[in-house]
């Protein structure tokens, strides 16, 4: 089980090769972060703010991103394979190159 951040702030934080796999990140804002090559695999991140936000070639491979603010998030190249966007905000997301087999969104 990962880390229990729930409504974390990691505004301006960075956030680079971090490693959240497994942990409640629910809520958490990470606005203006970088978080390139970070580690979300199966992160609750409901809700979670992330509004410009550049995590290309994050992995969030089984994540729970359910309602989650992506909009103009920078998702090149990120493994989404298997994860929940169901009511995700994807407006102007970048996601060329992204592995979403087996993604949720509806």
């Amino acid at each position: 089980m990962g880390a229990q951040l729930r409504a974390a702030i990691f505004v301006g934080a960075n956030l680079h090769n971090a490693d959240f796999r497994g942990s409640d990140l629910r809520e958490v804002n990470f606005e203006s972060a970088t978080a390139e090559r970070t580690n979300f695999g199966q992160a609750d991140l409901t809700a979670a703010q992330f509004p410009g936000v550049n995590v290309q070639r994050a992995l969030f491979v089984q994540a729970i991103l359910r309602d989650a603010n992506l909009s103009a998030a920078n998702l090149r190249s990120a493994d989404l394979r298997s994860a929940d966007l169901t009511g995700a905000d994807l407006t102007r997301t970048r996601l060329n190159g992204s592995l979403m087999d087996r993604l949720s969104i509806l």
